[in-house]
């Protein structure tokens, strides 16, 4: 949200009006069409993306007139959304396979030129590969795979049953001071994620606070965050697969195999509900058994295959 409100800040002053001098009730529809423009001409923002920056400079102007009782209507209220595209990509085994197979220094490499001079900017990072080894497993977005602990790790029986972690997307919509009563995110622990934690050292390190990926991290959360975006994006158009899969698209890879074996349930492990939160709420617990015992890994399905992309979309 900082970001977003830092971008309407420059839009004003690139067109020369005094943001120290224009209070948020004289905001007017001239301030939102500038901002529109610089999102559009200047920074070239997909419609998603788009969508999003209004969002957040709705929702903190409503906050802010709220908090301060600012008696005038919000300008960005009347902004319409524009249209995207839902893709329903996922990630094949082969491709997976091949990705992780060249993820290597030597190919980390990707030029960039600033207009003067042209440089090396090297994207390969030693926790790339259990980064989205561990968002293909869990079905986490970005920051929820970077912010994963392993106290965050729940027992029953004294084995490995399921993951709790934060629903980073809802809180973040929802701003500092009113995500408390966010539902967080259930992930059964399948046999291929327990696999992938013990092979991080989960025997060593479960209960304690250390991150699960990078524990030994000298960079923000944010920086790790971006590195395995940019990094998987990099090395996955070296496959040359003609398509454009991102870092994201292991969060629907996941959902799609976990929709296929428990159907409208989904929602419940997800983080797409408000409903039955552990403790605070409810889970059941009938659900993580059943989901842990019949998926090993995304593709133990046969329809997620190559070809079955009209499947997938029906």
């Amino acid at each position: 949200m900082l970001y977003s409100i830092e971008l309407f800040n420059k839009s004003l002053v690139v067109n020369k009006i005094n943001i120290s001098s224009t209070p948020i009730i004289d905001l007017k529809d001239e301030h939102i069409g500038i901002f529109h423009a610089y999102l559009l001409e200047e920074m070239h923002y997909s419609p998603r993306t788009y969508n999003n920056k209004m969002s957040y400079l709705k929702g903190f102007i409503d906050w802010s007139m709220q908090k301060f009782n600012i008696p005038s209507n919000n300008p960005f209220g009347s902004v319409k959304k524009r249209s995207t595209r839902v893709r329903k990509d996922i990630i094949y085994k082969e491709e997976y396979k091949a990705l992780l197979g060249i993820i290597k220094p030597k190919l980390g490499k990707k030029k960039h030129n600033n207009g003067k001079t042209s440089y090396f900017r090297q994207l390969y990072k030693p926790y790339l590969k259990n980064g989205i080894r561990l968002a293909l497993h869990t079905g986490c977005r970005g920051d929820e795979v970077v912010n994963m602990k392993w106290n965050m790790v729940h027992f029953k029986k004294k084995k490995p049953y399921f993951i709790e972690v934060n629903n980073s997307k809802v809180e973040h919509q929802k701003g500092s001071g009113f995500n408390a009563m966010v539902r967080p995110i259930f992930i059964p622990i399948t046999k291929g994620l327990l696999k992938l934690l013990n092979r991080m050292g989960l025997n060593e390190k479960k209960g304690s606070d250390d991150y699960i990926l990078y524990p030994e991290r000298t960079a923000t959360s944010s920086t790790i965050k971006n590195n395995l975006s940019k990094g998987f994006t990099h090395f996955y158009k070296q496959l040359d697969t003609g398509r454009a899969i991102t870092f994201k698209h292991l969060r629907k890879t996941y959902l799609t195999y976990l929709n296929a074996t428990i159907k409208e349930r989904t929602k419940l492990l997800s983080g797409h509900s408000s409903n039955e939160v552990l403790r605070r709420y409810y889970i059941d617990e009938s659900l993580i058994s059943k989901t842990a015992k019949k998926i090993k890994n995304p593709w133990n399905l046969k329809f997620l295959t190559r070809g079955a992309q009209k499947q997938i979309e029906n």
